[in-house]
């Protein structure tokens, strides 16, 4: 059995759910190209200097990158915002440039006060890093005082292009970006059941990675559900919303490894008698070229199939597995988006209904900041001093480089500092930004060399570092400062300097600035990254023993499946924090600890998605059931003696992450055999039949037991 979906909708859904980057780089593109356009008339027809396409290009990125909050309306307020400090900083500086002793002064204590700034929000970082930025491309552009009312005309043009933008995102969005993620968690659906059906059979780590697409487009589905009411856009409630997508993505997952074992047994799928059809079934439902009463027949004939008897073959396990994430994916599509449930509902409603994910940050220093106070100073307090420190010395070591180019070290110093706390992240990020500028100088200087000075290719080159640098460059710092540095080429080109001497100063004093940053940050207040990772897989297992405590209280009847949604989306913000934190201070890492790290995530990884499905499983338990106290227990014993069994299975893998904690935490390892079944002998045999979510609950309670006596070896080995 064959099936096919396009390479470059796989690489889209992996990668951007929603196509957020792309809509937000296509947008950026279009200000930048809007505003390339009104300077260039201003050159063409005002004889203003070339340097106002620069300034335009830089204020419209900047717009873009930095304005973060957390709602529209506050992106639309802070946008607006950043015209008067933007205008104060170039006054500023062509004030200050006959002054250059002063002007470096300013500059360098710029670059503390937006590091400081850092601490008091979003708002106030955008408009301290636009602020930052306009103070330093005067000093690049060197503009007289009769040029300040075209700059300020580009730059409140800059600002106003970003802000109409904004201003239209913000009505009927809501709706279509639902729509368009449901798509794609269609899309990534299908490209699980794809590999599952198709691909050489994997190993158990391998198969977790099938539906990694599907977990990040259920997650960014989430992430909506966070920001917009979901009863004013669909026609249910938010915790029913989040059930069914929850099933969706756990249900897909069962359903591919399942398909996976059935075709590891030596089976073909299209020689099943009821995997066959039943992954048919699933693979109409996935794609949206199938008309509603098609799917609504598949539907019809997936829960035919489960609901009639039959012996526990592989055949009938693996078709069950596919007609349930068969009716998961139909119930999805039954949900009507054109009408909400509650149409009053408040962006503050959705808030306290479903608030943010808590995160935990580094712990308090204790007893080892006695000899080091400043560990006990605000984060933001100590990277500014350091900051200032890098920036002073950067700007001497890159005066003494080149008395016309030196700001580009002072620049560097002032990055590499930017979204890190501690010395590892430093030095990652700094060995990446070289990287990355050393193929932009290569790539850029071909570029521009190759159009010639052609003022409109230029701009097209431009737009399209923008574009590339806001689509590509959220996924790895090297990429952005790829683009950044050829954007950078093509305003050089628009200025009418580059020159290879041009782009090799650029890189040398970027070099020197990555290096005196780093050179700060470990030996000025300096601090490791040890406790920021050791706090973030704390915070995991924090959220990992809630979801166990929410399934523990759900099971004996004490709780709500709304608790357990909560803990999910908890355990999955923290798990990505984790992984956030690790690839920031990835190059601090000796060989050897890189390669255990990588292996403890990986197990992480897919006790993460265990966990889960294990709380789906309680879920369909409870609402099925009651509570545990009722079940029959299929052979498991009676009824009354299934609840205090979940309770001792649950109290067993408590203790277990309680062991792996102190082992991945405090190094606290102790000789564990994963291989054991004691949560199974909990149960004497596996309750219920292996389609039931009773036997399901014990099985992932097994797994999760496993993988984490497995991670306190890998940790003492």
């Amino acid at each position: 059995m064959q099936l096919h979906t396009p390479y470059w909708r796989r690489l889209l859904v992996a990668t951007d759910p929603g196509r957020v980057r792309v809509t937000t780089a296509t947008a950026t593109a279009i200000s930048v190209l809007v505003t390339s356009l009104v300077a260039w008339s201003l050159v063409v027809f005002a004889e203003a200097d070339h340097g106002v396409l620069a300034m335009g290009v830089i204020m419209t990125l900047q717009a873009a990158l930095n304005v973060k909050d957390p709602t529209a309306r506050g992106r639309l307020l802070t946008t607006v915002l950043l015209v008067p400090p933007a205008f104060a900083a170039l006054t500023a500086a062509v004030l200050l440039s006959s002054r250059r002793p002063v002007e470096i002064v300013v500059f360098i204590a710029l670059t503390g006060v937006v590091t400081y700034l850092r601490g008091f929000g979003p708002r106030a970082t955008a408009i301290g890093t636009v602020t930052f930025f306009a103070y330093f491309f005067a000093l690049l552009l060197q503009p007289k005082a009769d040029e300040l009312p075209l700059l300020f005309l580009v730059t409140g043009c800059a600002v106003t292009c970003m802000l109409v933008i904004r201003l239209f995102g913000i009505w009927g969005r809501p709706r279509h970006q639902l729509a368009l993620l449901l798509t794609e968690l269609r899309g990534a659906g299908s490209t699980a059941l794809t590999e599952a059906v198709n691909a050489p059979p994997a190993t158990a780590l391998t198969q977790a990675s099938r539906v990694q697409r599907v977990d990040q487009v259920a997650r960014t589905i989430d992430d909506w559900q966070t920001r917009y009411s979901t009863a004013r856009y669909v026609r249910c409630d938010a915790q029913t919303f989040a059930r069914l997508v929850l099933d969706a993505r756990i249900d897909m997952d069962h359903a591919c490894r399942k398909i996976a074992e059935f075709r590891a047994g030596g089976d073909r799928v299209e020689s099943g008698r009821l995997t066959a059809p039943a992954v048919t079934d699933l693979s109409a439902v996935l794609s949206s070229a199938t008309s509603p009463a098609d799917v609504r027949e598949a539907a019809e004939r997936a829960h035919t199939r489960l609901t009639s008897p039959g012996a526990d073959t592989p055949d009938e396990v693996t078709a069950g597995a596919a007609d349930r994430a068969t009716l998961a994916f139909a119930r999805l599509r039954d949900l009507d988006l054109h009408h909400g449930l509650d149409a009053t509902a408040t962006s503050a409603e959705i808030r306290r209904r479903h608030p943010e994910p808590q995160r935990r940050t580094a712990p308090s220093p204790a007893a080892s900041s006695r000899w080091k106070p400043w560990l006990r100073w605000r984060v933001t307090t100590r990277m500014a001093v350091q900051v200032v420190i890098a920036a002073s010395l950067a700007s001497v070591v890159g005066y003494s480089i080149s008395a016309s180019r030196w700001y580009w070290a002072v620049l560097t110093a002032f990055l590499v500092f930017a979204g890190t706390t501690t010395r590892g992240a430093i030095l990652t990020r700094a060995t990446r930004r070289i990287t990355g500028t050393v193929a932009g100088v290569i790539v850029g200087l071909a570029l521009v060399v190759l159009v010639d000075g052609n003022i409109p290719a230029l701009i097209v080159i431009c737009v399209l570092a923008v574009f590339f640098a806001l689509y590509l460059g959220p996924l790895q710092y090297t990429v952005m400062s790829l683009f950044i540095t050829i954007l950078l080429a093509g305003l050089y080109g628009l200025l009418g300097v580059l020159n290879r001497h041009i782009l090799e100063l650029r890189l040398i004093e970027t070099l020197a600035g990555a290096a005196l940053g780093v050179v700060c940050a470990y030996l000025i207040f300096s601090t490791s990254s040890h406790p920021a990772l050791t706090a973030r897989i704390d915070a995991y297992f924090d959220t990992l023993d809630r979801l166990l405590n929410a399934v523990r209280r759900t099971l004996a009847g004490h709780a709500g499946t709304g608790e357990l949604v909560a803990s999910i989306r908890s355990m999955d913000a923290a798990q990505a924090d984790l992984h956030t934190t690790v690839d920031g201070m990835s190059l601090s890492l000796a060989v050897g600890h890189r390669a255990e790290t990588a292996h403890l995530l990986r197990l992480l990884d897919l006790n993460s998605h265990i966990a889960t499905r294990l709380g789906q499983s309680t879920m369909a338990f409870s609402s099925g059931t009651g509570d545990a106290s009722t079940s029959s227990g299929s052979g498991s014993g009676s009824g009354d003696d299934l609840a205090p069994r979940f309770d001792h299975a649950l109290a067993h893998v408590l203790a277990s992450s309680a062991t792996a904690r102190a082992a991945l935490v405090d190094g606290h390892t102790s000789s564990v055999d994963p291989d054991e079944t004691a949560v199974i002998d909990c149960f004497g045999r596996l309750p219920g039949d292996p389609l039931s979510p009773q036997y399901e609950v014990v099985r992932t309670l097994s797994r999760l037991n496993w993988i984490l006596l497995r991670s306190v070896q890998v940790r003492a080995s």
